[in-house]
């Protein structure tokens, strides 16, 4: 059974594994990173907050946090990140951060946007991402708000047939040379879901 939850303080390290074993192609292009370095790298970068906070959700199966996904807003209060992994180099750290900020995105009013979604390889297939989204949009609207959004490089395929099941619908492409330069990616596409609020 799938249990979604608010994340704990305790889930940090699981969460660094999820976060390591979902992107890892893409933070290794950005810093340049061995393979062997990339959960310190997701754990000193920035990437990962070690703090609870609104919109910060985990998911277990039997017992076991297999699946993160963190939620912004226009407003939203986050605590003030600390690295708790300082074995990564400042340069490899840098990297990430820059490229990671070309994917940044600002909600608008009334938009519930999805920053990042990871469920581990072991869990994939299983339902994880399914529940994760369907938290998201009741949280959305339950907050009143009007849109559901997430971006998801126009490759993935498996991800992209999720995000449609749940309502989503391609409403932008992005494309970046300098996203392929440095991720391998070189479109994204802005997928949005509209929300019917009960709030």
């Amino acid at each position: 059974m799938i249990l979604i939850r608010d994340f704990e303080t305790d889930d940090l390290e699981r969460v660094g594994d999820i976060m390591a074993d979902s992107f890892c192609g893409k933070f290794r292009r950005l810093s340049k990173a061995p393979p062997g370095r990339v959960r310190a790298l997701v754990m000193g970068s920035g990437v990962l907050h070690q703090d609870p906070f609104k919109g910060y959700i985990v998911a277990e199966l039997d017992s076991e946090v297999v699946g993160v996904m963190l939620l912004k807003w226009k407003g939203q209060k986050r605590p003030l990140y600390m690295p708790v992994d300082h074995s990564t180099g400042w340069w490899e750290r840098t990297r990430l951060a820059w490229g990671l900020g070309l994917l940044d995105h600002s909600p608008v009013e009334g938009e519930m946007y999805v920053e990042f979604i990871g469920v581990s390889e072991k869990a994939r297939g299983r339902g994880v991402g399914t529940a994760m989204l369907k938290r998201g949009k009741d949280i959305t609207s339950e907050m009143g708000m009007s849109s559901f959004t997430l971006y998801v490089a126009s490759s993935n395929a498996q991800a992209i047939g999720v995000y449609r099941r749940m309502g989503f619908e391609t409403s932008k492409e992005v494309r970046s040379v300098i996203s392929r330069r440095l991720m391998g990616v070189g479109e994204w596409w802005f997928m949005e879901c509209p929300i019917e609020s009960i709030g």
